[in-house]
């Protein structure tokens, strides 16, 4: 009766904190260090949202009256996977890429 049991707790851990497992991540193709003016594509990746859309902030990373920044909607595929061109603004000296659940990534820019 006991395996019984385990075998039930483990099926309800499992239904509960199997979706958590599924991350979500931004990656650049700069590898962090970009040029204004650069193009820069940016990769959203969530399984757990197939044929979805999310909204990525990108931002300069300062504060209020200096901050600026810009939403980009991604679509995502069938996998939970999708990407967008980015054209690095002048004046920034870093672009902090975040939304959608992921980490934060920042690409530090060479004006």
């Amino acid at each position: 009766m006991n395996s019984h049991w385990n075998r039930a707790l483990v099926a309800i851990a499992l239904a509960v904190f199997a979706p958590l497992s599924i991350a979500q991540t931004i990656t650049e193709s700069s590898g962090g260090m970009a040029k204004a003016g650069d193009r820069v594509d940016i990769t959203f990746d969530d399984a757990g949202q197939p044929n979805g859309v999310i909204v990525i902030t990108i931002s300069n990373g300062e504060e209020f009256p200096f901050n600026d920044e810009v939403d980009i909607e991604i679509s995502l595929d069938k996998a939970g996977r999708g990407s967008v061109d980015w054209t690095v603004p002048r004046g920034w000296d870093q672009a902090v890429l975040s939304g959608g659940g992921a980490t934060e990534v920042i690409i530090n820019v060479f004006n």
